[in-house]
């Protein structure tokens, strides 16, 4: 499947009260729903590209599997807006997400401690100077950012640098395809870090791939 990520269309510009028709270049925003063993789980809004990679990040995060041979196979429709997983049998589903985006948190602390966080004692620390320079390059490289302004970027990093990075609409999109291109390339998230544009809410916090990555 190959899906253009940019389109151009025209838009009424004003500035100044001065208006104007231009041209511009937009995301394409696709949509795609997930079914786990012929049921429909959630319907992603997302950028085009990286999508086996965006679904095995969420099956990870959202803890729906602990590990990526608990999936069979997954087979993608024709026009690319759907796709089954097949799981293993035995593997325990959870009926929905912990947290919704946008969820309001009346008592912050008793969510955190109903989350289980904890601090990383004995985690991987990398210094104020080293995650300033992988942030400049991480700046550098989100060309399509600097092209739209509306897309969300993350990259996976170790001690020597970048490793690889995804864009995506949506910051969870774009965190799941690089946890999902980590496993699909065999790297373990031990000793790593994550850079991510925007904030990071306390569902994105809690995913249980990230909890694990200290180990």
């Amino acid at each position: 499947m190959s899906f253009d990520l940019t389109q151009r269309v025209s838009i009424l510009h004003v500035k100044s009260g001065v208006r104007a028709l231009v041209e511009d270049t937009l995301v394409s925003e696709h949509y795609l729903t997930l079914f786990i063993n012929g049921r429909k789980r959630v319907t992603f809004s997302c950028l085009p590209e990286y999508l086996e990679e965006m679904i095995l990040g969420y099956l990870l995060s959202e803890g729906v599997v602990e590990k990526t041979s608990d999936v069979e196979k997954l087979n993608f429709s024709e026009d690319g807006h759907k796709v089954d997983v097949s799981i293993k049998n035995g593997v325990q589903l959870p009926i929905e997400s912990n947290f919704d985006c946008g969820r309001q948190l009346a008592n912050f602390d008793a969510v955190v401690q109903e989350a289980g966080l904890k601090s990383l004692e004995g985690a991987p620390s990398f210094s104020v100077s080293k995650i300033l320079s992988y942030y400049e390059r991480f700046i550098e490289q989100s060309h399509l950012y600097k092209k739209t302004r509306a897309v969300h970027n993350s990259a996976l990093c170790n001690e020597g640098g970048i490793l690889f990075a995804a864009k995506d609409i949506s910051r969870h999109n774009a965190i799941d395809k690089v946890i999902g291109m980590a496993h699909k390339k065999g790297i373990a998230l031990s000793g790593t870090c994550i850079l991510t544009s925007g904030r990071v809410p306390l569902d994105i916090a809690q995913f249980p791939e990230l909890r694990q990555s200290r180990d």
